[in-house]
């Protein structure tokens, strides 16, 4: 059976940092930062740590156009990016996770949709 990621909230802002040299598109983490979530109604705390280096989407190229690297997605993009570079749960939860962070941000219905068949089909991780 599947788990089911519910009742997703961020419990403080996202502070991040993007360095004026260096690496591309690279963000950080400014201030260490909190989301909780139940999966199969219990309750977990994930505290990113300050620091945690993100892309945000990684929206290929030619999907551009489609679907921006930022957008309302963006928090959700950087929470999935820890859990898989983490592996603190399974790739199928940090996808679950994934997809009700856009919820809750209220992403468009059809990009979510998109968005998380493609985490689901080509998204890696520590795994």
């Amino acid at each position: 059976m599947m788990p089911e990621v519910t009742d997703f909230r961020y419990t403080e802002d996202l502070l991040l940092r993007r360095p004026l040299h260096g690496e591309g598109i690279l963000f950080y983490i400014y201030k260490d930062w909190r989301v909780s979530f139940k999966i199969d109604g219990e309750w977990h705390s994930v505290m990113v740590l300050a620091g945690f280096a993100s892309d945000g989407a990684s929206i290929p190229r030619l999907a551009r156009s489609i679907i921006s690297v930022l957008g309302r997605h963006f928090e959700a993009a950087v929470i999935h990016d820890y859990l898989l570079t983490t592996a603190m749960f399974t790739k199928e939860i940090a996808d679950k996770v994934f997809l009700a962070a856009m919820i809750f941000r209220k992403v468009k219905p059809w990009k979510r949709a998109l968005m998380y068949r493609a985490v689901r089909l080509f998204g890696r991780g520590s795994y």
